[in-house]
């Protein structure tokens, strides 16, 4: 029996994410869904590990997850980025500095603040998130102690 990849099945998405939230509950068993914009960000995606890849990585966004719903932010960093603009046409595209501003001020937004976690969800350390963070504001920021 041949079963398509699911790059070729992408309406299955958001069956298989309901499934998977079913099937492996959070530590707490709180996460119960998942915002459009998410999965729209899901759907966008080409899956070269099918379904198994689908599976791990809404295991990955309920580990980030600090409340019932898993959001944008809680995907992992290379998901995440596919939604800075993929709505966008090629006259409207913003340079890699201005989607990585972007970016991380959604990723510290979702995480009420909190550098530590920010610069973990980025994958960097604390001081790389610092510099940023200053390059952005231009303001003097104090280094995190």
């Amino acid at each position: 029996m041949h079963i398509p990849p699911l790059r070729q099945r992408k309406d299955d998405i958001p069956l298989l994410v309901r499934h998977v939230l079913s099937r492996y509950p959070d530590a707490n068993g709180n996460i119960t869904s998942i915002t459009p914009e998410a999965l729209a960000i899901l759907r966008r995606y080409d899956y070269p590990g099918n379904v198994r890849e689908l599976e791990n990585i809404i295991e990955y966004a309920q580990a980030f997850c600090g409340n019932s719903v898993i959001q944008p932010s809680h995907l992992p960093l290379g998901l995440n980025s596919l939604s800075l603009h993929a709505s966008s046409v090629p006259g409207d595209a913003r340079n890699l500095e201005d989607n990585e501003r972007e970016h991380i001020l959604s990723v510290l937004h979702s995480v009420a603040g909190n550098k530590t976690k920010a610069a973990k969800l980025l994958g960097i350390d604390r001081v790389s998130l610092w510099r940023k963070l200053k390059k952005i504001d231009g303001n003097d920021i104090s280094p995190p102690g």
